[in-house]
């Protein structure tokens, strides 16, 4: 199955008759995150890539999951090149910072990867949630039947949040857990 690794070869996440079909849309949600900060979860502009590069420059803990994000300032630009090309990305902001970045890669046969990281300094604040709420109506709007995602089996935080948001398990293996996200129409479930 395909993943993530900032040192796969690059190769195009998204098929290509899909992307000619479903060019990126402009998503955008402001919410109040729950230390009473505006926050806004948004499609990624590409003006947005040196905010989303200094915010993994500085994310911790680095390859929390399937070694992502990369370590190096390097490897950074380089995976966040091939995702900001490839996949469809949400980015969160509060205020002028940017603090969470989802990214929907397409696995084909009506599949799709969804990666989510949030700023650690920004962490259980709803941030999480709204990126998952807008990258379900990404994923909805894309014709995926499914969002698949690999969370480490010891982030009972990320699991939580995950099963909040309809998720189910797949199973374990090794460290890491698989969950989906059914949106075909008998199990689409839609934001609160």
């Amino acid at each position: 199955m395909p993943t993530l690794t900032h040192d796969a070869p690059p190769i195009a996440f998204r098929d290509p008759k899909r992307a000619a079909e479903h060019e990126p849309t402009n998503w955008s949600r402001a919410f109040i995150d729950k230390k009473g900060a505006r926050a806004t979860a948004r499609s990624f502009r590409p003006q947005d890539l040196k905010a989303l590069q200094e915010m993994y420059f500085q994310f911790e803990p680095k390859q929390i999951a399937q070694r992502i994000p990369p370590r190096t300032e390097e490897q950074i630009s380089r995976w966040l090149r091939c995702l900001t090309h490839d996949g469809e990305n949400i980015v969160a902001l509060i205020g002028r910072r940017l603090v969470g970045h989802a990214v929907l890669c397409d696995l084909q046969d009506g599949r799709a990867e969804l990666a989510i990281f949030v700023h650690q300094d920004f962490r259980n604040r709803e941030i999480g949630t709204q990126l998952i709420q807008l990258a379900k109506r990404a994923a909805m709007a894309a014709a995926y039947r499914q969002i698949w995602i690999s969370v480490e089996s010891s982030n009972l935080q990320a699991i939580h949040v995950f099963q909040k948001n309809s998720f189910q398990f797949l199973g374990s293996f090794d460290t890491e857990s698989e969950m989906v996200l059914d949106l075909s129409p008998t199990g689409r479930q839609i934001d609160k």
